[in-house]
């Protein structure tokens, strides 16, 4: 399930968790409990929790990558929204609600293309060393750091509509 981030006007508020087989949901379930037991323990027991992941197919350097590039691009997305939501707030005076509209879609998209890029990161991470899985758990985390901080963003054309 790869997503791409484009100029449509689909701006769903959920990414759709149904979607996932319930394998999938399991292995996903299980990489996070091992990711959180291993935090906690020392390097033997480490080893064996690589083991019960590499039983189903998942590895600790696998999920770690991952987990690198969704930490980078989310970070990303977070530092910037609210620098953006300020910039649309100040330069949205004056302007009809359609232009309004436009400048936040622009705003919008800027932090779409960040988020593609890190998808797209994910992407090669995927055809080199990952499982799809792993991929669509990392990816879909990613997407849904873009859908919070883009909603946070579109509030302000909510709370400019309000006052007026």
């Amino acid at each position: 399930m790869r997503k791409k981030l484009g100029n449509s006007n689909n701006f769903s508020n959920s990414s759709n968790p149904s979607n996932l087989c319930s394998k999938a949901a399991l292995l996903l379930t299980c990489a996070a409990l091992v990711l959180t037991m291993t935090a906690c323990r020392s390097k033997p027991e480490i080893t064996d929790e690589r083991e019960e992941l590499a039983n189903i197919g998942i590895s600790v350097q696998e999920t770690s990558g991952y987990q690198e590039i969704y930490n980078e691009y989310s970070q990303k997305v977070k530092d910037l929204a609210p620098q953006l939501r300020d910039e649309l707030a100040a330069e949205m005076e004056g302007l009809s609600q359609e232009e309004a509209a436009a400048l936040c879609e622009e705003k919008v998209q800027t932090l779409a293309a960040i988020i593609n890029e890190g998808i797209e990161k994910m992407d090669a991470y995927l055809e080199e060393h990952g499982n799809q899985n792993t991929y669509t758990e990392w990816s879909t985390k990613l997407y849904d750091d873009y859908i919070n901080q883009s909603d946070m963003i579109r509030e302000v054309l909510q709370t400019t509509g309000e006052d007026e």
